[in-house]
This record gives structure tokens, sequence and C-alpha cells, in this order.
């Protein structure tokens, strides 16, 4: 939803697919009202501070301290990106919502393809074994990689393609 405003909502097509990181009491009242389908992916929350230190070095270009700092900065609510504890546990009282898939970022990385077929039967789609498997390498670690100018240049115009054709027709 970021980069998207609300007045641009309903002219985008539907199906609508927005990624964001935004906490829950910040998403519009919508996506609890209507029909929205939400995928919420959560970082272990080592990940989430060692990330945090070094997106605040390299893209926010903050004077940082040692990682120490950082990790008590973080562990205290100190980050504009925070408090994370908080942001988690928002988000894990909305399980068992029907339209709210919970899923963690470790488990999608260790079973991509167990994990595919399961947002695609969250979404209502069906999913063939040859197009899971397509996106599966597509969204690999290897693959990512390999693919990083691309990425770092085009981040979420790639992301919203690959959610928009999981949604169409889980062909790539």
């Amino acid at each position: 939803m970021q980069g998207v405003g609300p007045d641009n909502f309903e002219k985008l097509p539907s199906p609508r697919v927005f990624k964001t990181h935004f906490p829950v009491q910040l998403l519009p009242p919508q996506i609890f009202t209507k029909n929205a389908r939400l995928v919420f992916i959560s970082r272990d929350v080592k990940d989430v501070a060692v990330s945090g230190y070094f997106f605040r070095k390299t893209v926010l270009h903050e004077r940082v301290g040692p990682m120490e700092e950082h990790f008590d900065d973080f562990l205290n609510d100190r980050v504009f990106f925070g408090p994370y504890r908080e942001h988690l546990s928002n988000y894990q009282k909305l399980e068992g919502n029907a339209n709210v898939l919970l899923l963690t970022y470790e488990g999608v990385v260790a079973d991509w393809e167990g994990s595919i077929k399961k947002v695609a039967k969250f979404l209502g789609k069906e999913a063939s074994d040859e197009n899971v498997k397509k996106l599966a390498a597509h969204l690999d670690f290897k693959t990512m990689k390999s693919e990083s100018k691309i990425h770092s240049k085009n981040f979420s115009k790639i992301n919203f393609c690959c959610l928009e054709k999981l949604m169409t027709n889980m062909t790539i």
C-alpha cells in the first residue's frame, strides 16, 4: 500500500495486491470489513534485528554504533520500525480469522512449494504442480541473488508481478 494513495485503490484493477510493512492498526478498515484476504509473513526476531541494523546503515545511511547498541535500541523499542514484538503480536491476534493467513519466512523458505500451494488454496486459486515448481524456482534465494541487479532496481514491480501471477492463473 505504500506508494499508492487511498484515492487510487478503487481505480486499480481487481484483484488488487498490496505489499506493506504497516502495523495492523494502520491498515485500512476495509481489509477487515470486506472480503479482503491478508497474508502476513513474519520473521524471526533475531533476523529482524540484524536486518534492521544493516538497513539503518546502508539504506537510511544512519550513523549507527556497534551492533550491540542497535540490539539494545531494538529490544527497547528505540528504532523507527518498532516495536517489532508488538507488531508481531497484533498480527498473531488475527489467527483464526478465515481471511487471514499467517506464515513465517523461515517456514516459507524451508518449503517453497508447500507454501505456494497453501497461499494459492487460501486465495481460492488452482495451482498445477508444474506452475508451483516454476514459481518456487523463480522465488528461490539463488535466483533472487543471481538477479539482484534487477531486483534492486525494480523490487516493488517484481514482487507485485509475482503476486499478480499467483493471483491470476499461476503461470510465470
